[in-house]
């Protein structure tokens, strides 16, 4: 079982592969991201995002990373999308954590911004933010959280604008970049999907 976080794209690459039948090549990504929730399923690896709270109804509110994620899915695909969901938070497999809001956090989000240009404002930070509060809670040392994302800027954000086709694909797959090093230190991997 491995904790990991799937970024937006993803969610939306799958349901064009799943619904629509595309390629990986179609949607420009390093794998089939059917493979990547079966292997997910298998595994029974637990995919975190942020805890909202409770709403005024008393159920769970989506956090900014689910938001995102419903957002970004075609607005014709909110029913598969809901359905999706559901099925993996009641299988157990979407866990909500609360964001960690200490100090090494911010330190951390400074660092990445200030050395290395990664996006200040933007979801970026969520993710970050929320393998962040993993991280915290698993042993130091040890890689406890495993983002899942084919965003240059958890790679390389200077490389966004530079790379793009094959060139990006083999620069994510080599895992190159000056981010997940730094990344690694803090108990948090950063894959593609064809290394997942």
């Amino acid at each position: 079982m491995v904790n990991i976080l799937i970024d937006t794209q993803l969610v939306v690459a799958y349901y064009k592969e799943y619904n629509l039948g595309l390629s990986p090549d179609d949607i420009n990504i390093s794998g089939s991201t059917i493979e990547l929730f079966t292997k997910i399923s298998k595994q029974k690896d637990i995919i975190f995002v942020d805890y909202a709270g409770i709403d005024d109804n008393g159920k769970e509110k989506d956090g900014k990373i689910v938001l995102e994620w419903k957002d970004n899915v075609p607005k014709d695909a909110k029913q598969w999308f809901d359905t999706w969901l559901g099925t993996l938070l009641i299988s157990g497999q979407i866990k909500y954590i609360c964001i960690s809001m200490d100090k090494s956090c911010y330190r951390l989000l400074e660092l990445l911004h200030r050395r290395y240009n990664f996006p200040r404002q933007g979801s970026d930070k969520w993710y970050l933010r929320t393998a962040k509060s993993v991280a915290n809670n698993e042993e130091r040392g040890k890689i406890a959280v495993t983002i899942i994302t084919e965003d240059l800027d958890f790679y390389d954000p200077n490389q966004k604008n530079k790379l793009k086709g094959e060139a990006r694909l083999k620069f994510m797959v080599q895992q190159a970049g000056t981010i997940p090093p730094i990344l690694a230190e803090e108990g948090i991997a950063i894959n593609c999907v064809s290394i997942y």
